[in-house]
Protein backbone atom coordinates (compact mmCIF):
# COMPACT_ATOMS: atom_id res chain seq x y z
CA UNK A 1 0.00 0.00 0.00
CA UNK A 2 1.22 3.50 -0.78
CA UNK A 3 0.04 6.44 1.35
CA UNK A 4 0.51 10.07 0.27
CA UNK A 5 0.08 12.58 3.09
CA UNK A 6 -1.80 15.70 2.06
CA UNK A 7 -1.57 17.64 5.36
CA UNK A 8 -3.27 15.65 8.09
CA UNK A 9 -3.51 13.51 11.24
CA UNK A 10 -3.77 9.81 10.51
CA UNK A 11 -2.96 6.32 11.79
CA UNK A 12 -1.57 3.31 9.90
CA UNK A 13 -1.92 -0.20 11.32
CA UNK A 14 0.38 -2.42 9.25
CA UNK A 15 1.71 -5.07 11.63
CA UNK A 16 2.71 -8.32 9.90
CA UNK A 17 0.44 -10.39 12.16
CA UNK A 18 -2.71 -8.38 11.34
CA UNK A 19 -5.10 -9.78 8.70
CA UNK A 20 -5.39 -6.41 6.88
CA UNK A 21 -3.50 -3.11 6.60
CA UNK A 22 -5.58 -0.12 7.75
CA UNK A 23 -5.09 3.61 7.24
CA UNK A 24 -7.47 5.77 9.31
CA UNK A 25 -7.89 9.51 8.79
CA UNK A 26 -8.63 11.83 11.71
CA UNK A 27 -8.27 15.18 9.91
CA UNK A 28 -6.94 16.55 6.62
CA UNK A 29 -6.53 14.15 3.70
CA UNK A 30 -4.46 11.17 2.58
CA UNK A 31 -4.38 9.30 -0.71
CA UNK A 32 -4.03 5.53 -0.50
CA UNK A 33 -2.99 3.42 -3.49
CA UNK A 34 -2.49 -0.28 -4.15
CA UNK A 35 -1.96 -1.91 -7.54
CA UNK A 36 -3.66 0.85 -9.53
CA UNK A 37 -6.49 1.34 -7.02
CA UNK A 38 -6.48 4.87 -5.55
CA UNK A 39 -8.74 6.60 -3.04
CA UNK A 40 -8.51 9.93 -1.21
CA UNK A 41 -9.76 9.59 2.36
CA UNK A 42 -11.93 12.11 4.17
CA UNK A 43 -11.86 12.53 7.98
CA UNK A 44 -13.53 9.59 9.73
CA UNK A 45 -12.78 7.15 6.91
CA UNK A 46 -10.57 4.07 7.03
CA UNK A 47 -8.96 2.34 4.04
CA UNK A 48 -8.16 -1.35 4.28
CA UNK A 49 -6.07 -3.60 2.10
CA UNK A 50 -6.88 -7.28 2.44
CA UNK A 51 -4.27 -10.04 2.08
CA UNK A 52 -5.68 -10.51 -1.46
CA UNK A 53 -4.87 -6.85 -2.24
CA UNK A 54 -8.44 -5.50 -2.29
CA UNK A 55 -8.76 -1.82 -1.32
CA UNK A 56 -11.93 -0.88 0.58
CA UNK A 57 -12.97 2.31 2.37
CA UNK A 58 -15.27 2.44 5.40
CA UNK A 59 -17.09 5.52 6.73
CA UNK A 60 -17.90 6.39 10.34
CA UNK A 61 -14.97 4.55 11.92
CA UNK A 62 -14.59 4.82 15.71
CA UNK A 63 -11.49 7.02 15.81
CA UNK A 64 -11.20 6.74 19.62
CA UNK A 65 -10.44 3.03 19.14
CA UNK A 66 -7.98 3.83 16.32
CA UNK A 67 -6.02 6.34 18.44
CA UNK A 68 -6.22 4.41 21.72
CA UNK A 69 -2.66 3.09 21.46
CA UNK A 70 -1.08 6.52 21.12
CA UNK A 71 -3.09 7.63 24.15
CA UNK A 72 -1.88 4.69 26.27
CA UNK A 73 -5.05 2.61 26.09
CA UNK A 74 -6.40 -0.61 24.67
CA UNK A 75 -9.91 -0.06 23.29
CA UNK A 76 -12.01 -2.92 21.93
CA UNK A 77 -15.43 -2.77 20.28
CA UNK A 78 -16.84 -6.27 19.65
CA UNK A 79 -13.29 -7.63 19.20
CA UNK A 80 -12.56 -11.36 18.92
CA UNK A 81 -10.03 -12.80 21.38
CA UNK A 82 -7.42 -13.10 18.60
CA UNK A 83 -7.48 -9.31 18.04
CA UNK A 84 -7.26 -8.59 21.77
CA UNK A 85 -4.37 -11.00 22.28
CA UNK A 86 -2.40 -9.75 19.23
CA UNK A 87 -2.35 -6.28 20.80
CA UNK A 88 -1.48 -7.59 24.28
CA UNK A 89 1.28 -9.76 22.78
CA UNK A 90 2.82 -6.85 20.87
CA UNK A 91 2.62 -4.34 23.72
CA UNK A 92 3.90 -6.55 26.54
CA UNK A 93 6.14 -8.89 24.51
CA UNK A 94 4.12 -11.83 25.75
CA UNK A 95 3.73 -15.19 24.09
CA UNK A 96 0.06 -16.12 23.84
CA UNK A 97 -0.97 -19.78 23.72
CA UNK A 98 -4.57 -20.78 23.06
CA UNK A 99 -6.14 -23.88 24.54
CA UNK A 100 -9.64 -24.57 23.38
CA UNK A 101 -11.84 -22.21 21.40
CA UNK A 102 -13.11 -18.85 22.65
CA UNK A 103 -16.04 -17.45 20.70
CA UNK A 104 -16.75 -14.42 22.89
CA UNK A 105 -16.14 -10.89 21.68
CA UNK A 106 -14.85 -8.14 23.95
CA UNK A 107 -15.85 -4.53 24.59
CA UNK A 108 -13.94 -2.16 26.84
CA UNK A 109 -11.05 0.18 27.46
CA UNK A 110 -7.97 -0.51 29.61
CA UNK A 111 -4.93 1.59 30.42
CA UNK A 112 -1.70 0.06 29.07
CA UNK A 113 0.23 0.98 32.23
CA UNK A 114 0.93 -1.71 34.76
CA UNK A 115 0.45 -1.76 37.63
CA UNK A 116 -2.72 0.27 37.42
CA UNK A 117 -2.79 3.50 39.42
CA UNK A 118 -4.92 3.42 42.58
CA UNK A 119 -8.33 5.04 42.17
Amino acid sequence: MSVDVLGTHFNINAYSDEPVIRTSLLEGAVRVSKDGQTRVLQPGQQASISKRGELTVADGVDMSAVTAGKEGRFTFRDAPIEEVMRQVQRWYGAEIVYEGEVKHHFVGTLQRRFPYPAS
